[in-house]
């Protein structure tokens, strides 16, 4: 009788350290998605800022190809940025809603700028960094990100950009 109790307790301990096992990594699963999405949101808010969009001539054709200025998302996903972030259509669109830079259409299959495209700053020259690839890689958040982030040049940076050595 005692070792049928003692192996039904180890089997209801079991099956609650499962449960909180499900629970923690569920809890996990979510902030991964949460932190994607804060990616997505980022990646495309800055492609879609004043700045870039005064750089970036191909983004801005397709903006104006458009006569209502929408442009598809699947778009983005032909960006490697984007797609070492994800190729789930609709995450991005469930991304997109948080931000303040664009608007998706009803149907959720196409961003536009909320504000037109304001003046060029005329001394984005002065306040942009290229760095340029080393040969060796580098580590995973050193590049622009932490260029960018950095408290410093919060102030003072305007365009931050990782070049290869054969754009230079």
């Amino acid at each position: 009788m005692a070792a049928v109790e003692s192996e039904s307790v180890r089997s209801c301990v079991v099956k609650v350290e499962s449960a909180e096992d499900k629970k923690e990594q569920e809890k996990k699963k979510r902030s991964r998605v949460k932190h994607m999405l804060s990616d997505i949101v980022k990646q495309v808010d800055f492609w879609f800022s004043d700045v870039n969009l005064h750089k970036d001539r191909f983004l801005r054709e397709q903006i104006e190809k458009s006569r209502d200025g929408y442009v598809d998302i699947s778009l983005l996903l032909s960006f490697n940025k984007m797609k070492k972030l994800t190729t789930d259509m609709k995450l991005i669109g469930r991304a997109l809603k948080k931000s303040t830079i664009v608007e998706l259409n009803l149907e959720g299959t196409k961003l536009r700028r909320r504000q037109p495209v304001g003046e060029a700053p005329q001394d984005v020259d002065d306040r942009t960094v290229y760095v340029t690839e080393p040969l060796k890689p580098l580590p995973m958040r050193t590049n622009v990100e932490l260029m960018a982030d950095s408290e410093r040049s919060k102030d003072t940076l305007e365009y931050c950009k990782l070049q290869a050595q054969t754009d230079i």
